[in-house]
C-alpha cells in the first residue's frame, strides 16, 4: 500500500502543474496562419533585388521551379540573412520571362515556425491560394544538401538565353 501511495504523490504533483508550460507547441502559430501571414509579408515581391550572385532570371538546374527562374529577395536576405529573411522564386517556361508559371515558391526565415531547417516553405497560386506550407520533404530534400538550406541550382552562372 505504502508504494502505491509513493507512486499517486509524483503523479498528483505533475497534474497540478500548468501542463501548457510544457507543451513546445502551445501558443505556436498553426501552418494554415504563418502561410496566411506570409503571404501578406511578400506583398510587392515583383520589385525585390535578385538574391547575391543570382542572375535577374537563369536556367534552373533542375526544373523543379521552372525550366527557367528568377530569385528575388527582401532587404533582409539581401542584408545578411536571419530571422525575417524570405526568399521567393518564380518559375517561367521560357528564356524572356514572358510566360510564368503559375504561383510563387517561398522561404521564411521565421521563429514563429519550429523546425529542424529554421525556415518555413509555402508555395502559393497566383490567387494566394496555398499549394503546400510548413516543411514539405519537397523543399527540405533538395535543400538540406546546401548551407542553411539556401541552394540555388543552376546550369550555367549567366543569364537564360545565354550560351
Amino acid at each position: 500500500m505504502k508504494k502505491l501511495l509513493l507512486l499517486g504523490i509524483p503523479l498528483f504533483a505533475l497534474a497540478a502543474c500548468d501542463t501548457d508550460n510544457l507543451d513546445d507547441t502551445a501558443g505556436a502559430a498553426s501552418v494554415d496562419d504563418l502561410a496566411a501571414e506570409l503571404w501578406g509579408e511578400i506583398d510587392g515581391w515583383e520589385s525585390w533585388d535578385a538574391a547575391q550572385g543570382w542572375p535577374a532570371l537563369s536556367i534552373s538546374d533542375d526544373g523543379t521551379h521552372g525550366d527557367f527562374v528568377s530569385i528575388l529577395v527582401n532587404d533582409v536576405e539581401a542584408g545578411g540573412g536571419g530571422d525575417g529573411a524570405i526568399i521567393v522564386k518564380k518559375g517561367y517556361e521560357d528564356a524572356e520571362g514572358a510566360t510564368p508559371k503559375d504561383g510563387v515558391t517561398v522561404m521564411w526565415k521565421t521563429d514563429q515556425y519550429a523546425s529542424e531547417s529554421g525556415w518555413f516553405w509555402a508555395k502559393y497560386s497566383d490567387d494566394g491560394t496555398v499549394d503546400l506550407s510548413g516543411e514539405p520533404i519537397g523543399c527540405t530534400g533538395c535543400h538540406s544538401q546546401s548551407e542553411d538550406y539556401q541552394t540555388y541550382p543552376i546550369t550555367s552562372p549567366g543569364t537564360a538565353g545565354e550560351e
